[in-house]
């Protein structure tokens, strides 16, 4: 015996750690005091290579080496450290080292009072945005010399013109000196460069700089806390500065306002037709604008965020007010605007809609309570209530037919909107409500489009119904995602729809049960990935439903039993994965492609079964088999038995992660005709200590599949080998291919 269980540690040896299963895009593995996101998770195949990635997103430590890989609980794949998360926490960090894998540093990354230096490696080909804005002891950003997109200068980070023009990318907020010349050849200045600067109070653009690009209503000065001036070269052909505030080189267009200039009421230039977009964003101290003609336009997101800002005053002049000009204002309790204008006017509350009425295009955000549209209202416009905090009740009108993306994102006061009978609302944009305090939502049956996170974050909802009839046919991707309070979902009568799209749900511990419209046909990937406390899960007789998808009830811990309809044709990867009370599942007859790790994590799974007109599938004992019977496609952890198990006779094949995470398997007797096992097969069987193989003569190695037994998650010294007395020595001659002479 002593020989028989040396040969099983070298075959046992071959097997090292690869590919990790049971976690999606979007899940977090944290390990040796860093948390890191998946970000990409791709098996090799089709024409494609395999990718496996994570972003850094957190750690408490002190000193943080980000490693170039990391491997997840499960050691079963190391996962490539490829970005670093935007709104990523080092608190306590003195040094943070990134490793040469990174491609990508996201915005607001790496927050933290105590970093002071950061360095760039070579492999960094994306830094967006704001990357270290909140930073806020970083004095310096160095780069490496080979680094083809990024360079350094006095400690300030800049853009190579291998990556387009060359621009300010960065300048540390914590850098000493009042006063920064930017060098001559540099073109640009990215939006959020200087965002959060503690001492700049003026800055000198050279002649050659000719691109101040904002973005999302901030520009390249934004919040720059003490900047009082920005001087323009008198040579420069595109802007100019007029007292410390950066104008077009005609004077035509107000392009930047300093955070720290005090200069109340501010009066628009009288050259000035155009304010550009972000142009006063998060300006801190100004309170009153005047505006004269012959301005004419008023930029997306121009005064976003002046939270000062208390009287605004639209003159005839004004043609165009691009949305969200006046976002998060939350001091202007009303707008107004000249009677004789020909495009715009205000309703009794102050609210700007478009002439016509048809259109709600600016609501004042400081302005609480109720709010009722006008009759005439058939569209409201991107940002139109976006950053509101007051604001707790909306009632649409009938006619509306539109709310545009962002409309109301972040209305953290909003616990109520109504739409009015008979309603006509077709489409809810991409972030319509995100962070709203909505409490309880009816959806009207004539909404047609619900996109992508429309009602995500909204952290006190409890209750959704959708209204018999909706033409709605699909819940946008993480719609109602991480809504932690969320209870009750209801389609009520029929309905349209027929997709659940990805992260939907994900997240929402507090929904116990879903009933699907018979119409749906596709579950997307982890739609309900999270959902811990989802108990019951009901098709219809009549449903439609085709796919499953990856992840689709991963983490749904509290689900006993499914019983899928007849329609289901695939159930993919990790589609129950983490079910731990997940104790039956039936497949129905026309399953024909089950991923084997579908069920993986699921320990107390004790039977899977299998419609006897099933034509891929059967079932013995609770075991899921191929059709034939010779494959061992996936056995319940639940079935694993502390005295003996015993497959059933036919099987000649184990296949891929079949036993994967069956972590009360003791023993195992594999049947006289298995000629193979596939990839995994055995992973993660902790508690295994004996096989016992019928079989005259051994398993060839050729016929192991890749890491079926895996070094990293198997106490190889406790494993024992049984055979047949009569195949003893072919076993001792020929174990898997390897002779030992111990």
């Amino acid at each position: 015996m002593r020989r028989t269980n040396f040969l099983l540690l070298l075959l046992l040896g071959l097997f090292q750690v690869t590919n990790i299963h049971g976690v999606v895009k979007g899940d977090r593995i944290t390990t040796y005091g860093k948390t890191y996101v998946v970000t990409a998770k791709r098996d090799a195949g089709n024409g494609h290579s395999a990718a496996y990635e994570v972003a850094f997103i957190s750690s408490d430590l002190m000193t943080v080496n980000i490693p170039r890989e990391i491997q997840d609980t499960a050691k079963e794949h190391k996962w490539k450290v490829t970005a670093i998360m935007d709104n990523s926490r080092v608190p306590n960090a003195t040094s943070v080292t990134i490793p040469n894998t990174v491609r990508t540093i996201n915005a607001n990354c790496l927050i933290g009072k105590k970093l002071t230096t950061i360095h760039i490696p070579e492999s960094v080909t994306n830094i967006q945005n704001g990357a270290f804005a909140f930073t806020s002891a970083l004095t310096s950003i160095t780069v490496e010399t080979a680094n083809p997109y990024y360079y350094s200068q006095d400690g300030v980070l800049y853009s190579k013109e291998d990556s387009g023009n060359k621009c300010l990318v960065a300048y540390p907020v914590a850098r000493q000196g009042t006063d920064y010349h930017i060098p001559d050849g540099i073109v640009g200045i990215r939006p959020n460069a200087l965002q959060w600067s503690q001492f700049l109070e003026t800055v000198y653009l050279p002649s050659t700089l000719t691109e101040l690009p904002a973005e999302d209503g901030y520009n390249g000065f934004t919040s720059a806390l003490k900047l009082k001036a920005i001087q323009v070269d008198d040579a420069n052909p595109k802007f100019s500065s007029v007292d410390g505030v950066i104008l077009s080189k005609s004077k035509t267009e107000l392009v930047v306002y300093p955070n720290a200039k005090d200069d109340d009421p501010y009066t628009i230039p009288s050259t000035v037709i155009k304010i550009l977009e972000g142009a006063f964003g998060r300006v801190c101290n100004i309170k009153n604008i005047v505006m004269n003609p012959p301005l004419k336009e008023i930029g997306k997101e121009a005064f976003k965020d002046c939270v000062q800002l208390c009287s605004v005053s639209i003159p005839a002049s004004i043609t165009k007010i691009e949305n969200g000009a006046f976002s998060g204002a939350y001091k202007v309790n009303s707008f107004h605007v000249d009677s004789e204008n020909q495009v715009y006017k205000t309703d009794e509350k102050g609210v700007i809609y478009t002439l016509n009425g048809e259109e709600l295009a600016h609501f004042p955000a400081g302005l609480k309570g109720s709010y009722e549209t006008l009759p005439t209202t058939k569209k409201i416009l991107e940002d139109a209530f976006k950053g509101a905090p007051k604001i707790e009740k909306v009632v649409f009108n009938s006619g509306l037919e539109e709310i545009e993306k962002d409309a109301f994102q972040y209305t953290t006061s909003l616990k109520e909107i109504t739409f009015a009978a008979p309603a006509t609302i077709t489409k809810i944009g991409t972030f319509s409500f995100t962070g709203a305090a909505l409490e309880t939502l009816t959806l009207p049956s004539s909404l047609k489009s619900l996109e992508w996170s429309a009602f995500a974050n909204c952290s006190k909802l409890q209750t959704v119904k959708i209204e018999s009839g909706t033409k709605l046919e699909t819940l946008g991707r993480e719609a109602f995602a991480n809504c932690n309070s969320l209870e009750s979902f209801t389609f009520e009568g029929d309905s349209y729809a027929e997709t659940i799209g990805s992260n939907a749900f994900k997240g929402d511990s507090k929904l116990s049960s879903f009933t699907f419209p018979a119409k749906v046909k596709t579950i997307e990937e982890a739609a309900f990935n999270g959902c811990e406390n989802l108990t019951s899960i009901t098709f219809p007789t009549n449903a439609e439903i085709t796919t499953i998808g990856k992840g689709a009830f991963q983490n749904a811990l509290a689900l006993t039993g499914i019983e899928l309809p007849a329609s289901v044709r695939t159930i993919e990867e990790s589609a129950f994965n983490s079910c731990q009370n997940l104790k039956e599942i039936k497949i129905p007859a026309q399953t024909n492609n089950i991923s084997p790790q579908a069920f993986q994590f699921c320990g107390k799974l004790k039977s899977i079964t299998v419609d006897e007109d099933n034509q891929t599938y059967s079932c013995v004992d609770g075991f899921l088999l191929s059709k034939d019977k010779h494959t061992l496609i996936s056995f319940p952890p639940g079935k694993a038995d502390t005295y003996y198990t015993l497959l059933p006779p036919t099987i000649e094949r184990i296949g891929d992660y079949a036993f994967y995470y069956n972590k009360d398997l003791e023993n195992i007797t594999l049947p006289e005709n298995v000629t193979s096992i596939g990839q995994y097969a055995f992973d993660k069987c902790a508690k295994l200590n004996t096989i016992a193989f019928l079989n005259k003569t051994p398993i060839q190695e050729v016929n192991i599949g890749h890491k079926a037994f895996n070094e990293e998650n198997i106490d190889k010294s406790k494993i024992d080998i049984s055979v047949r007395q009569d195949a003893y020595n072919s076993y001792n001659i020929n174990t898997f291919g390897m002779l030992s002479t111990k």
